[in-house]
Order: C-alpha cells, then structure tokens, then sequence
C-alpha cells in the first residue's frame, strides 16, 4: 500500500501495466493521442485492460472532441478521461457523466491568482486537476502549507507531474502524484530502477 494515491500514465504495454498494478496505484492512464510518442491504440489497451486486476482506468486525451471520448469511453470501459489544458468548456459540457482530469501546466511564472481563477472556471465540469510541473515548481507548490497551493488542495483534488520531492506531497494536502511509464528495452524487459526508488519512498512499512 501506497501513502499516496497515484496514477501510472502513458502506459503503452503490459510490462508497465503489470508493473505498476503490483504496487496497487489507483489509476493506469492510455494515451489516445496519435500524435504521441506513447501513443496506444483503442485495441492495445483493450487487450491489455484484461491482464490487471484492482486499478481504474484513465483514457488521456489532446485535442480530442467530446463524441470521440465519449466513444472510447463507451468501448472501452474506461473509468474517467484525462484532457489537456487547452479542451475547452464546450467540450467538458458534453463530458458531465464522465469523470475528468483537466491538466494545468504550472511554470516558474505561473501566477497563483491566475490559477485559482482557472480552477474556479473548470471546478463545474472537472473531479480532478492536474498540475504539470514544466521546470521550476514555484514557491506555492514546492512549500504549500499556509500558502496559495494549500489553499488550492483544500478546494479542489489536485494531483501532481513533475520534478517534485516526493516527501512535499505526502505532507500536503495535494491528492496524489502522476508517475509515467515508458517503452520496453525489448519486449517483456524493462529496468525499473528510478520508479523503484519513488514508489519504495512512498510504501508503507509496518
């Protein structure tokens, strides 16, 4: 068991799949982008959808219209959509029976009354947020207590991606963090090494 929630993006094969669903994350993300370099098909992920047991699963979406998710969330049995931070609310609108993760790209610059105001624009249409970290995590997400970011976790679920101490989500009121997979060195072969040692920080031992 984990001490925070995660969710295992990106995922393009059975290897991570697996991998990840060992270490009982609550969420594996497929991406749908085909413009992506983690880019899956609808039928690969079906497939693989069979193999692993105690995890929900979260279609990523760019650019996509609101009856091309609803499709894939149809055929797939897809439990939530993640989309990007440019899917507008004519497209959320039509998703309101859908869980949705919207993602908020965070930068060093990236103002905090900005943010807020996005996350109250959104809050109507979206469970989740997702905060992508681009560089520098500003001040108001690295340190949250008594600041900006508390006051966002305290209002809204809010996940994080990026280079952030694993220790500062833990102890904060954020919901959980977004770990990537990636492809296979070959198939069926992978080394783990760097996951190892954030989801071993975030085990609890007895």
């Amino acid at each position: 068991m984990l001490k925070t929630k995660v969710i295992a993006s990106s995922i393009t094969n059975l290897t991570d799949a697996r991998y990840f669903a060992a270490w009982e994350v609550n969420w594996l993300g497929f991406c749908f982008d085909e413009s992506s370099e983690n880019h899956i098909t609808p039928q690969a992920m079906y497939a693989m959808k069979e193999w692993v047991d105690g995890v929900q699963f979260l279609g990523e979406f760019k650019g996509a219209t609101a009856d091309e998710i609803i499709e894939h969330v149809m055929k797939l049995g897809l439990d939530a959509v993640q989309v990007d931070e440019f899917t507008g609310i004519d497209v959320l609108m039509e998703l309101q029976d859908i869980v949705v993760f919207k993602e908020i790209n965070i930068t060093a610059d990236s103002d905090a009354d900005f943010i807020a105001n996005l996350l109250e624009q959104f809050a109507p249409y979206c469970a989740h947020f997702i905060f992508i970290i681009e560089n520098e995590v500003p001040e108001y997400i690295a340190a949250p207590e008594a600041s900006s970011g508390q006051v966002f976790a305290e209002h809204h679920s809010i996940w994080l991606e990026g280079n952030l101490p694993v220790e500062k989500i833990i102890d904060s009121k954020f919901q959980g963090i977004c770990l990537k997979g990636g492809m296979e060195e070959k198939v069926g072969f992978k080394s783990f090494d760097e996951l190892d040692e954030v989801l071993e920080a975030l085990e609890i031992t007895s």
